[in-house]
């Protein structure tokens, strides 16, 4: 009852030594062999000194161990009981807080201490702890201050254990549905399992970090190992000079000002235009704090299809964005080239060709589906010798779209007579008549060719059907029967068989401008040869 109270100061109590009802029970010195028992609000176990084989205490009742020794287990079961453990205590069978109670450890020497059941806490901020400091089945349990303890693990759904400071020997653990929470002391390791979980945004982890990555989130703290498969979203792990690795919040790329330079234009290679990333005005680190990739970087680009590079965040930094950039085309230009024609040159026989600046990287033509082509609106008809026609050129179509194009005219002009083939001159007899001979003849102009004589006294010869072209002139020496050498010329025309020859003398033809012995006629409304 209230008031009373059994003190153990020395002796030897060969059993329990109990209190109820608000009673007390101090022991200072001597033993119990038995167990001090407490029940009730208000009642009391002091353990000061002395020993004590076990400590119970229930019902709203408290016990304290500040000395002595407990060579059992010092419990408290029950919302409202409480079980302490400090000074120089000693509890040999651990420190145990079930069924809603409450144990605190500040000091002394516990071999265990263990909250079990709903609403059961246990407090170790001091002291030593040679075993584990757990929580099962919906209890709590806490390590911080200076406490020094063996391990920690928070076992089954809604148990919790939380590391705020202090020493943890060797592991921390959860398991079977508990969660672990290490904000900041030192651990050995940290393991999760079977639906546990472990929360790190502090202290330090000495050695490994085991466990699913979908149990186990760092936000914090310093490793001995990398922790990055751990990482929440948004945090890094970063080398520290001294060793291991801390975890820091990162700073994110997304909030960040991204330049990227000027591509320049195409040139069939991929292009990486330098980027800078800064924050309040200040470039960070290539490499250190980001790195780039490019993406369809090679082809000149649209305005709905541009570049891309991809800048990730590395090292401090994190999150990962894109930005576009422009690729100009590359200027090429297209020129019909210009030439000249003999006069009344065939259209047929004239060809327009085209020439190329400004491609690059070894390429050709082959860019092209469809070919550039170039025309005019020459008419061998009408043009008159010196006439001059304006050549344009179009159509080019690129298989990808990487050129500006421009196309430069160019011109025809008809030209005059080439050079002639000048024979010497002669003179045979014709009809009684003496005719001096002087051959001009153009490679490419047009003659009515003779092949047949009906009469040399009247000059009487028989003319092709059509005009023919003498394709090609070639100065030869002939030998007559008798053995003189006669200069002459043999000339190819167009449809011809038989090459047609002009001698000095014995000749077969003479020039239209000389009369119509024989020989060449220019055609209809043609130039005299």
């Amino acid at each position: 009852g209230a008031d009373a109270s059994v003190e153990v100061a020395g002796g030897s109590v060969n059993g329990n030594v109990t209190a109820s009802d608000g009673a007390d029970i101090a022991v200072s010195g001597g033993e119990v062999t038995g167990n001090a028992v407490a029940s009730g609000d208000g009642s009391t176990v002091a353990v000061s000194g002395g020993s004590v084989a076990n400590v119970t205490v229930s019902g709203g009742a408290d016990a304290t161990v500040s000395g002595g020794e407990v060579t059992g287990s010092a419990t408290a079961t029950g919302t409202g009981s409480t079980v302490a453990l400090s000074g120089t205590g000693k509890v040999d069978g651990g420190v145990v807080a079930d069924d809603g109670a409450a144990a605190t450890v500040t000091g002394g020497t516990a071999d265990h201490v263990t909250a079990t059941g709903a609403g059961s806490t246990a407090e170790v901020s001091g002291g030593t702890v040679t075993g584990a400091v757990s929580a099962a089945n919906g209890a709590s349990a806490e390590v911080s201050g200076d406490a020094e303890v063996d391990r920690v693990q928070a076992s089954g759904n809604g148990s919790h254990v939380s590391v705020e400071g202090g020493t943890v020997e060797h592991q921390a653990s959860a398991v079977s549905g508990g969660t672990l929470e290490i904000s900041d002391g030192s651990v050995g390791s940290v393991f999760a399992s079977g639906d546990g979980t472990a929360e790190i945004s502090g202290g330090t982890v000495a050695g490994t970090i085991t466990g699913d990555v979908d149990d186990i989130s760092v936000t914090g703290g310093h490793f001995a190992e990398n922790p990055s498969d751990y990482l929440a979203d948004g945090y890094v792990a970063l080398e520290n000079p001294a060793g291991g690795y801390d975890v820091k919040k990162g700073k994110s790329i997304l909030e960040t000002t991204i330049t990227v330079a000027d591509a320049g234009a195409y040139d069939g290679t991929g292009k990486t235009p330098t980027v800078t990333v800064s924050t309040n005005g200040v470039a960070i680190a290539l490499g250190t704090d980001y790195t780039v990739s490019y993406a369809n970087n090679t082809n000149a680009t649209t305005a709905l299809s541009l570049a891309d590079v991809t800048i990730t965040g590395s090292g401090a930094w994190i999150d990962t964005t894109n930005v576009t950039f422009a690729i100009a085309k590359a200027p090429l230009t297209i020129t019909a080239d210009s030439f000249s024609v003999p006069f009344r040159t065939p259209e047929g026989a004239v060809v327009y060709t085209v020439s190329y600046a400004g491609f690059v990287n070894g390429e050709t033509n082959t860019v092209f589906s469809t070919q550039p082509i170039a025309t005019s609106e020459y008419d061998d008809a009408t043009a008159a010798v010196g006439g001059t026609f304006p050549i344009t050129v179009s159509g080019a179509v690129q298989i990808v779209d990487n050129y500006e194009i421009t196309y430069v005219p160019g011109q025809l002009t008809v030209g005059g007579a080439e050079a002639p083939t000048i024979l010497g001159t002669t003179s045979i007899t014709v009809a009684q008549s003496t005719v001096t001979l002087q051959h001009v003849l153009q490679t490419g102009a047009k003659y009515y060719t003779y092949f047949t004589c009906t009469d040399l006294a009247k000059g009487e010869w028989v003319a092709a059907e059509n005009s023919r072209a003498a394709e090609s002139i070639t100065s030869e020496t002939v030998t007559d029967a008798d053995g003189v050498d006669h200069e002459g010329t043999t000339v190819v025309f167009t449809g011809v068989t038989d090459d047609v020859r002009f001698y000095r003398v014995g000749y077969s033809s003479v020039p239209y401008a000389f009369g119509d012995a024989m020989g060449l006629k220019a055609t209809e409304g043609g130039e005299q040869p």
